[in-house]
Order: structure tokens, then sequence, then C-alpha cells
């Protein structure tokens, strides 16, 4: 037995003379990192809008027929007074014929008339014809005169009409899809094609009560973006703000002249519209990614000099480019995370990821 204990003593007293065991400390989280970009930034409203033509015009026919002859390719641009249809001419060209064939019968009538008239000027000096007859002639002149005049407008009329069976550009500009071909019968008053004018375009789009109090005075400043690209297509100004706001939405018709282009644009495309309202003076940005939400708002962690995490509570400002200004809450931080959020926790130990 005594053995035994003395054993146990040499056993105890070895387990005492080991090292304590270190605390457990996490390993760094790998997370991703971006500076905190101070600059000015521009403040604008964005809205969705429409390309609209600076000029369109609806080439309709004045006279009915058949065509004879489409001039043009579709989509292809035309100047004012080039041919775009023919219409077929010998119906109006026989109206022309008749019209000439009743004027001319017409002044030979006025012109047997204004002779007569003359002979009879002698005889009414001396009293040998009577007053009756020489009125009844008279007449007889003015009547074959309106005659005459009635005539030369409608022949007037008809050579107009056979000048509109062919059809000419009213404007310059790209024509859109004929509605009609060689071989159709044309109606007076339907359109058979649109034409469009290129060299200028303008934007439409509608603005808040609460943005519209906001413009400045002169003609803002705005850009237009394709619906779901960051590349700007073109540049402007406001022209044209609408006399009264619409009581069903509550918004006011705005319309731009894009001065500068930088991709085609197409009549009717739809756009995002960044109309701009002034700047905010170097302001803090950060990416998009770096913001994270709970239940008292957004939040970012901050990345301090000893590469450990603190958790800031922020107010955000407006958008740029994938970029969002903060307004408050940031501090004096410099560098914030932008990929690893999840494994994070105030006091946590990071480093940058490969």
């Amino acid at each position: 037995m005594k053995r035994f204990a003395i054993v146990l003593g040499v056993a105890f007293v070895g387990c005492s003379e080991q090292t304590p065991p270190q605390p457990f400390t996490l390993p760094p989280v790998p997370v991703r990192t971006a500076e905190v970009v101070v600059r000015d930034v521009p403040l604008y409203f964005e809205a969705m809008g429409t390309i609209a033509s600076f000029q369109t015009a609806e080439v309709k026919p004045l006279v009915n027929g058949l065509i004879t002859g489409v001039h043009f390719k579709e989509g292809a641009l035309v100047t004012t007074g080039d041919l775009l249809y023919t219409i077929d001419e010998t119906p109006y060209s026989i109206k022309v014929q008749e019209a000439e064939a009743q004027l001319s019968q017409n002044l030979a009538t006025l012109s047997n008339a204004q002779k007569k008239l003359e002979r009879y000027k002698s005889l009414s000096k001396q009293d040998l014809i009577a007053k009756v007859e020489w009125d009844e002639l008279e007449t007889k002149i003015s009547l074959c005169e309106a005659v005459v005049k009635a005539d030369e407008a409608r022949l007037a009329s008809a050579k107009l009409d056979l000048g509109h069976c062919r059809i000419l550009a009213t404007i310059s500009g790209r024509t859109g899809r004929t509605a009609l071909y060689a071989g159709n019968m044309a109606v007076s008053n339907t359109t058979l094609v649109t034409l469009s004018q290129e060299n200028s375009l303008y934007v439409d789009f509608a603005i808040t009560e609460s943005e519209l109090q906001q413009l400045p005075s002169a003609n803002p400043f705005l850009e237009v973006y394709a619906a779901g690209g960051e590349e700007c297509l073109a540049s402007g100004e406001v022209t044209f703000l609408d006399h009264a706001i619409d009581p069903k939405c509550g918004m006011l018709s705005v319309r731009g002249l894009l001065t500068t282009r930088h991709i085609p644009l197409w009549v009717g495309q739809s756009v995002r519209v960044h109309l701009f309202v002034g700047k905010k003076d170097q302001a803090k940005l950060v990416p998009l990614k770096a913001i994270k939400t709970n239940q008292t708002g957004p939040y970012i962690f901050s990345v301090k000099e000893d590469n450990t995490v603190e958790v800031l509570t922020i107010t955000l400002g407006p958008e740029e480019k994938g970029m969002i200004v903060v307004e408050e809450g940031l501090g004096d931080a410099t560098k914030i995370v932008t990929e690893g959020q999840l494994r994070l926790f105030p006091g946590s130990k990071v480093e940058e990821a490969r």
C-alpha cells in the first residue's frame, strides 16, 4: 500500500509542473476592403424617359389612285423634295385636258361677245340699237367672263391634282416602313410613311412636384443612359416644362433637347434620365456592396489600424455609379469592408483576401 501512494504522489507532482494552456484565438477573417473616396458629387434626379424626334411628318396622298412606284428604301435618309411615291396620272391628266377644252370653248364665247360689243358701239352712238339689247350684251359678256374664271379655277385644280400624283418628302429625315407598295390603291389622307428628323432629338420624361421645387432657375443639364447600362448615351438641357401638374399622378411633363450624342439613339427608345440640380462638395463615398442593413438601419464594417473591425451605423445619401454617399456616421474611417461581412463581429481580426 505505501508503494502505491508514493507512485501516485510522483504522478501528481509531474502534472503540476506542465505549462498552463494558452487561450484560443480566432484566425483573421479573409475579407476584401476599399478606401473611402472623398470628392465632389453631382446631385440629380433619375426618371424614365422616351426618345422623341425633333420633328416628324406623316406623308399622306392628297388624291386617290393606283401607286405606280415607291422611290425610296425603308429606313433611308431623304431630303426635302425627294420623290417618294408616284400615283397613276392618267385620270388626272384627262381631267386637265377636259378643263383646258372647256376653258378654250368659253374663251371663244367670250371673245365673240366682246367683238359683237365692239360692233355695237358705233350703232349705240347713233341710237340705232335699243338700250335693252345693249344691256343684254354687256350682261352676257360679264357672264362669259365669270364662266372663264370658273374654268380657269377648275383647270388650276385639275393641274394641282395632277401634281399631287408625285408625292414628295416634306422634311429631311429618315423614312419608316411604307404602308403600301406599287400596285396598291392609295386613298387620300391615309399615312403612307412617316419621316423623322434625326439631327436633333428630344427626351420626354416626368418629375414629381417636390423635384420641381429643387430645379435651378436656368435650364437644368441632363444626361441620358440606357435602361440597363451605365454608359452615357447623350446629354443636353431642359427646354420645356409643362404649364400644369397632372392631378391624376402628381407629375409634371418635361422635355429636354439632346445637344450632344455619344451613341446612336432611336425614336421611341426607353432611357434613364439624370436631371442635375447641383452638387455636394467633398462628399464621402463607399461602394454599394459595403452597405449592410439591420433593424437599426444601414451599417458598415470599418477596418481600424490594428486590423480589427468596428460597426458604424450610418446615414446614406445619393447613389452615383456603384457608389453611395455617406452623410453621417463614417467619422474618421478610411477603410471599409466590401466582401466577407457574414463572418464578422465587432473586434474581429481581418486580413485582405488573396
